[in-house]
């Protein structure tokens, strides 16, 4: 019994260890410095490391009587690697990110009509084998078919995960907005990912303040 016991433990410790990981950005963040505000509060948060992008949240609070703007544009991310490398990068352009979604999304939808339509004349070829042939082909045809209908949820997923992720830089990602005065506001921008190890600085220059927060960028492993 304590053979097996010990076995079992020793497969699941080997399990555990083969486990697939992927490396994916962490950030840890620093006190932020603040100069000539004017009754703005800004803070900006690292939110993970997802859909090819680097993602902060910025949350805006308007004390002011008058309304502010919040613009991509002011805001700007510095890198000083460990490498030796400096790199300056700016927020992704939302119409841009946007537009590279939906092209995506429609060859997908090319792919996958590609994919039908090879499926049906595969399935066709199967049943003609069928009649020919005799029984012992049919698993074989309804391996065929069980691909088909896989390859056609894989390309359904893949449709649904885009109109989503379309909808999400739609609905929250920062190209340029007004703030009213006493409203507050959270919304996201969106770097090109990278795998970096260092220092980082993500900068917002306006009428109404600098803001700097300060950021360790570090790789991790992560089992999926």
């Amino acid at each position: 019994m304590k053979a097996n016991l010990l076995y079992l433990s020793t497969l699941i410790i080997f399990c555990i260890s083969c486990a697939p990981k992927i490396l994916v950005q962490d950030a840890f963040s620093h006190r932020p410095t603040i100069e000539h505000q004017k009754d703005v509060d800004i803070n900006i948060r690292f939110a993970g490391d997802a859909l090819n992008y680097l993602t902060f949240e910025i949350d805006i609070d308007n004390h002011s009587d008058q309304p502010v703007i919040l613009s991509r544009k002011d805001i700007s991310m510095e890198l000083d690697l460990l490498s030796g490398e400096y790199l300056l990068l700016k927020p992704l352009d939302k119409e841009r990110v946007i537009m590279d979604l939906q092209n995506i999304k429609e060859q997908t939808e090319q792919e996958k009509k590609r994919a039908t339509r090879n499926g049906v004349l595969f399935a066709a070829l199967d049943i003609a084998t069928i009649a020919t042939t005799g029984t012992d082909v049919a698993l074989l045809a309804g391996g065929s078919a069980a691909d088909i209908l896989n390859t056609r949820d894989r390309y359904k997923a893949l449709e649904g995960s885009l109109e989503d992720q379309i909808a999400y830089v739609y609905d929250w990602v920062l190209e340029q907005d007004t703030i009213p005065a006493g409203s507050t506001k959270s919304l996201d921008i969106l770097f090109e990912s990278g795998l970096y190890t260092g220092q980082s600085a993500i900068k917002l220059k306006a009428d109404y303040g600098r803001y700097t927060f300060p950021y360790t960028m570090s790789v991790v492993e992560r089992k999926l």
